[in-house]
Order: C-alpha cells, then structure tokens, then sequence
C-alpha cells in the first residue's frame, strides 16, 4: 500500500508527467512488460493527452507505425521505446523498430531495469559492461548509421543525389513501469517483465521450489543472484518510487534469500516532507510454496468470481537465458481484463453478417481496467472489498444509477431476494439498445454489468460455490483433528463424482484443492526438512 494512503495510480503515473516534452510528438513503442502497466495504471488516452503521436507494440514495430501521424500532419522525429525486458533480449525489437522510421533523429529508450540492475546480470555485463545504459546506446546509434548509410550508398547508385542519412541521437533512462495498480491501494507486477520472467528456483518459478538439502537450509532453494537480483532491483525500485523507506520480512528460502538481495542494494535515503521523517513501507515476502491456500481459496466475493471468469491468453514462454545450464524459461498466461459488450457500437449490416450470428466474440468490448476513468476504478475497488450478496447488489445500484442519469426507465423491476444474472444482464442491455449513446457515457457500468453478469450465470456461481463448500467441508474436517485418511475418502468421492460428470466441479476443481490441502494437513512423519522450509530456522510452527 502507498505511504500517507496515496494512490498507487499518481505514484505511477507521476513520472511521466515529467516526460511530456519527450512524448510530445512522439511516437511510443511498448514492449509486453510495459503495454501491461500502461494498460492497467495508465491507460492509452493518458499518453495521446501527453500528446505522443502514436502508441504501438514494439514486437510488431513497423514503417506504417506512421501512418496516423501523417494523416494528421506530424512528421514524428522522436522515437520512445518502453522496456521491461534487458537491453540485450529487446535489441532485436528495438533495432527493426529504429529502421522502420528513417527519418528519426532521436531515440529515448526508458528501460525498467536500472543500469545498475542489468550490470549484476552476467549474461549482460559480458556484452555492455558495467555502463550498461552508455554502452548499448553507442552501440544501437553506430548499427543504425551504418545500415542508414549502406541504404543512402545503395540508393545513390541508382539515383544520384539521394539525400543523406539522419544522423541519429540514441540515450538510454532507467524509468519506473514496475506498479501495475489494480486499484489505488493494491498492485501487481507486470507478468512479463524481466522481474517476473526471470526469477526462477530450482528450474520453476522461484517461491515454489523447497530448499536443496545440498546446498543449506536458507538459500538451497533460492535461484542464484543474477536470477533472483531482477526481481530485488524492481522492488528497490517500488520503494524509491513511493518516497519511502525500507523494511522487508521474509517468509520460506527464497523470500529469504530475495530479502538479502533487496537489503544489499544501495537505496538512497528519501527526503523529509515538511520536517516529517519518510514513511516506512513494510514489505512481507511470502514464497507461494508455504501459502499455496490463497491462490486456491473460493472467497464469497463476487470480485474474485469475476476475475475467475476472464479468459487467459495462450501459455507463452519468457526468453530463454542465455548462460549455460539455464533452466526452461517460465512461462505466464496473461489474463485479458476484457469484456465483450454486443451492441456497444452499431456496426454496419455489411460487418455484422461478417461476423457471424454464433460469434462469440464482437467486434467492440471495453476494459474491465479503466485507468483513465475514476469512477470506473472507484466501482471496482469497493466491488472487490464486498462480500457474499453485497456486491451482486452494489452492482445492481450502479446500473439503476445510471440509468437514471440517463433519464432511462429499467425494463424490468427487482424483486426480493439474491440479484440474478438475468436481472443485471437486463438493466446493462438497457443502456446498451438505448440510441441515445448512453452505453458509450456509461461505458464503465454497462462493463461491469455484461461481466458480473457472466460471473452470476448459473453454471459458473453452481460450480464457485460447490468448490467453496468443499473447501469448507475439508477444512473442518482439518481444524477438527480429522486425519488424513478421512480426508483423502472425501476428496477421492468427489473427484470420482466429478469424472462421471455429476454434480457442479470439474475434475480440475477437486485437483486444484490438493496443494492448499497438503500445506494444511499436519505433517505426521514428525519433521519438515523436506518441506518449503527445508532446514526450519525460520519455519516450524
């Protein structure tokens, strides 16, 4: 959480206010890490309010990039290229992008990894050195200039007189992409940054590998520097960012071992505010091998149903390291925070029939994320703080609210009792068949609407809450001195009721409960060295 309770949105978005100059008539490339944080904490408008002639994906760098400023005369000079990934596995990208444009004369590249944090790579320091930063950029501006001019040599054969390549002006920034803010008071990390992608343990994600008995009981089952450091560098960054000042526990070997990189970094001390000393910001370090509970548990919140319900992109891999014996890259799949919303924007009847009646996808949805709008962010912080029917209800009010902003009556009434998918799906799709533009006004409810409404749909709350009762069911069981026997009968009826195709859960359900279950049973064979904790100095109950 933000120190003196500011919003995590300004913190990220500060620093960019300062760069508006840069961006101003620029055209802006993203690669992955850094489309997830302005996707979530920015959102593409706050960038064209800066003024930057475009956005685009860096990955997909091309000359057409330059289209839309030409058509409305800009003749962009600047190129800005936002990275999260190390200078040497963007280069690729970064360099097809600066060909693309022949005419630029400057590139800023704003990387989220700092100087400092690229020279304690090895992979890196081999190739740029320790100034990472001045390195690449002579490099890049040398291989460019000299492709600009084996081009202006070959055109000057053909037709004599071309004109002479742009000499071209390269720097290198450390900048801050590391809070992608889901609400002003939490945040992730983006999946895939070099932070994320990087950090590994015993060739899996770190923190969900034990100790190494091998290697000691605290940092057997840590990943070695160069692999762990990213991630260290990225939080020291969060810190420096917020103005505040560091404290860190840690729970489980790597946590520990991330702890001890995290304090070994050099962090300036921030300035008091108006005679008050900086606020200290707490971080708890948890390795998801002694929490596997959380990320299985089926909370009575319709905010976690939602997010469940959002679809996943195809599994891609992170790039692969470059040193020997390096393990497989991690793998993510982002979640698209996406709603479909049919009739969102009258398409014509040429497009529709396109489409296809049965298609599941439209052509227009709009973000569940909406940075750019607050009420939008508002909705969705006090959504995810409701509990059980709380926030079927809340949603239900939103939309009534404005409908009537929009001087709309609801084409149905609520009766008493729990707000139903229908109920919701109803008063979003009145504001949608309006034609009076009122879903584009209230595009942030009609959103939230079309998705609680999915997350209510009888199929997907049966099956959230048969797995809630399971685990409720279970964990009494454990609470009450149940043993594992009586334990592993249960889970076995019900995966057998779930291959026969019975009842709400899905084979996948009962399977999901068998890490949470296994952290919680007691260990009966008396000792945890094997265990997330491997050698216990930090971890026995």
């Amino acid at each position: 959480m933000a120190p003196a309770a500011e919003s995590l949105l300004e913190v990220a978005r500060r620093p960019w206010l300062d760069l508006a100059s840069d961006i101003s008539g620029a055209i802006v490339y993203l690669d992955a890490g850094a489309a997830e944080f302005v996707h979530v904490s920015l959102g593409a408008p706050f960038l064209f309010g800066l003024g930057a002639a475009h956005v685009c994906d860096l990955e997909h760098a091309a000359a057409d990039d330059a289209l839309l400023p030409l058509l409305t005369g800009q003749q962009p000079s600047t190129l800005i290229i936002c990275i999260t990934r190390l200078l040497t596995e963007a280069h690729p990208h970064i360099l097809r992008a600066v060909l693309a444009h022949p005419a630029v004369s400057r590139v800023l590249i704003l990387s989220s990894v700092s100087e400092h944090g690229h020279a304690c790579q090895e992979s890196v320091s081999e190739e740029l050195g320790v100034e990472a930063f001045r390195e690449y950029a002579s490099m890049l501006a040398q291989d460019v200039q000299d492709s600009r001019d084996a081009d202006v040599a070959m055109s000057q054969q053909h037709k004599p007189g071309a004109a002479p390549s742009v000499q071209l002006s390269v720097s290198v920034r450390s900048f801050p992409m590391h809070i992608c803010a889901l609400d002003p008071a939490a945040f992730v990390l983006p999946a895939a940054s070099a932070a994320a992608t990087h950090s590994r343990a015993n060739g899996v994600a770190a923190g969900m590998a034990g100790a190494d008995p091998a290697r000691g009981s605290m940092d057997g089952g840590a990943a070695s520097g160069g692999d762990l450091s990213l991630m260290a560098h990225e939080l020291a960054g969060i810190v420096r960012q917020m103005g505040a000042r560091l404290e860190a526990w840690s729970v489980g070997p790597v946590s520990y071992h991330l702890a001890h990189e995290l304090a070994s970094l050099p962090l300036a001390q921030p300035q008091e505010v108006g005679g008050r000393p900086a606020p200290m910001l707490g971080v708890v370090l948890v390795d998801r091998s002694v929490d596997q509970t959380t990320p299985t548990y089926h909370h009575d919140s319709l905010g976690d149903v939602l997010l469940a319900t959002l679809p996943r992109g195809t599994p891609s891999a992170a790039p692969k390291a470059k040193r020997a014996g390096a393990a497989q890259p991690i793998t993510w799949r982002p979640l698209h925070a996406r709603v479909d919303v049919p009739g969102l924007v009258p398409l014509h009847s040429e497009l529709s029939q396109a489409l296809g009646a049965g298609s599941a996808q439209h052509a227009y949805g709009a973000e569940l994320l909406a940075p750019g709008d607050k009420q939008a962010v508002g909705r969705l912080e006090q959504l995810v703080a409701k509990k059980g029917k709380d926030g079927s209800a809340l949603v239900r009010k939103w939309l009534k609210q404005s409908l009537a902003a929009e001087s709309l009556q609801p084409s149905t009434r609520s009766k008493a009792g729990a707000v139903t998918s229908a109920e919701v799906a109803g008063l979003a799709n009145d504001l949608v068949v309006s034609d009076t533009g009122a879903a584009l006004r209230q595009r942030g409810a009609v959103t939230l609407g079309h998705a609680a409404a999915a997350a209510l749909g009888a199929d997907t709350a049966a099956r959230w809450e048969a797995a809630a009762a399971l685990e409720r069911q279970l964990a009494a069981m454990l609470c009450g001195g149940g043993d594992a026997s009586a334990v592993a009968a249960v889970l076995q009826d019900a995966l057998a009721t779930a291959q026969a195709g019975k009842g709400a859960l899905a084979v996948s359900d009962v399977v999901a409960l068998l890490p949470a279950l296994y952290s919680l049973t007691p260990d009966v064979s008396g000792g945890h060295g094997g265990g997330a904790y491997g050698g216990g100095e930090e971890g026995a109950p």
